[in-house]
């Protein structure tokens, strides 16, 4: 991972603090564990509540394509009162792939704080996969690897950067 020197407006990983000490548990530590450059962004609402969903995407200028949806929920109780937002969640997804060479994926969180249950859903019924993630302190860089979350980033920059090429 690189790592920028901290200063009084960055953390260690190169990220800009958050100075309005607002967000989710979730959303502060995407901000905290991952390198620079992973965006992420809630899409529901600017206050804390149970239910969010957050985008994260890659940017190239102007330009900037989905990597990942996220639907979270404090409590597993929670995500089985609201399945409705997983399936508007994956219908989203599948509306965005229509536009960028990769489909952005989709998950479902599960928790106010680490350790965070995270599973993949399935696009086309909105349900859970079988892959499920537990993130805790020391290991969201290797779940984003696991999940395709990495290799999908990858894979959007690189058609980005393309794009950008070609019209500059």
């Amino acid at each position: 991972m690189n790592y920028s020197p901290l200063t009084p407006e960055r953390l260690q990983n190169g990220v800009r603090f958050r100075h309005n000490a607002g967000g989710s548990p979730f959303g502060n530590l995407h901000r905290e564990r991952l390198p620079r450059g992973f965006y992420i962004s809630d899409i529901d609402g600017v206050a804390y509540c149970e239910n969010r969903s957050f985008t994260e995407y890659a940017v190239k200028g102007n330009a900037f394509a989905f990597v990942a949806l996220f639907d979270l929920k404090a409590t597993e109780n929670a995500a089985t009162v609201t399945p409705l937002r997983r399936l508007l969640l994956c219908a989203l997804a599948k509306a965005v792939a229509q536009s960028q060479p990769v489909a952005p994926l989709a998950f479902e969180v599960i928790g106010n704080a680490e350790p965070f249950t995270m599973w993949q859903l399935d696009l086309t019924t909105g349900e859970r996969t079988c892959r499920r993630y537990f993130l805790t302190a020391t290991n969201w860089p290797d779940v984003w690897q696991a999940a395709g979350l990495t290799a999908t980033r990858d894979r959007l920059t690189a058609w980005l950067n393309s794009q950008t090429k070609r019209n500059p």
